[in-house]
C-alpha cells in the first residue's frame, strides 16, 4: 500500500475506534448532543479524499483539517 493509502486507513481506523468506544460506554441518549468528537490529520491527500465523501469537514485556524461526526 502507498503511504497516502496507509494514512487514510489510519483515519478510518481512528473513526471506527471512537465509534466503538462510544457504543461500548452505553451513554444515555441525552448525552449524545453534548459530546463532540474531532479528528485531526496533517495529510492533505487524506483530507482531499475524505472531503470527496461529503462529510462534515472544516479547515481549522492552524491549517489542519477537522472531521466532525
Amino acid at each position: 500500500m502507498t503511504i497516502p493509502r496507509l494514512e487514510l486507513t489510519a483515519c478510518v481506523i481512528g473513526v471506527r475506534l471512537v465509534k466503538s468506544v462510544k457504543e461500548s460506554l452505553k451513554l444515555p441518549m441525552d448525552w449524545n448532543p453534548r459530546i463532540s468528537t474531532k479528528f485531526f490529520t496533517d495529510s492533505m491527500i487524506c483530507c482531499y479524499w475524505i472531503k470527496q465523501e461529503k462529510l462534515k469537514f472544516e479547515q481549522t485556524e492552524t491549517g489542519s483539517f477537522e472531521i466532525k461526526l
